[in-house]
């Protein structure tokens, strides 16, 4: 049974923040802005060392997108 409060979510037993996801993706701005890495690269370099993806669906409007989404292998680790 899922409960809804303000601010939080309840299923079970376990209850999760609401405003977590947005906290993450903020730290992770931050970590981005001092790599001088877009955060773009950075969730794609995580979703590509994950160890059960084998490979990462993109989707690249421009030519040059597709190039930025290549260039994610260079990134270091330290990232992921």
């Amino acid at each position: 049974m899922i409960k809804f409060c303000l601010n939080t979510w309840t299923y079970g037993h376990s209850q999760t923040n609401l405003f977590y996801p947005f906290q993450a993706i903020a730290k992770m701005n931050d970590i981005c802005k001092k790599a001088n890495v877009p955060m773009a690269k950075a969730a794609l370099s995580w979703v590509l060392n994950q160890p059960n993806v084998p490979v990462a669906i993109v989707g690249a409007r421009t030519p040059e997108q597709m190039v930025e989404n290549c260039e994610v292998v260079d990134l270091p680790q330290v990232l992921s």
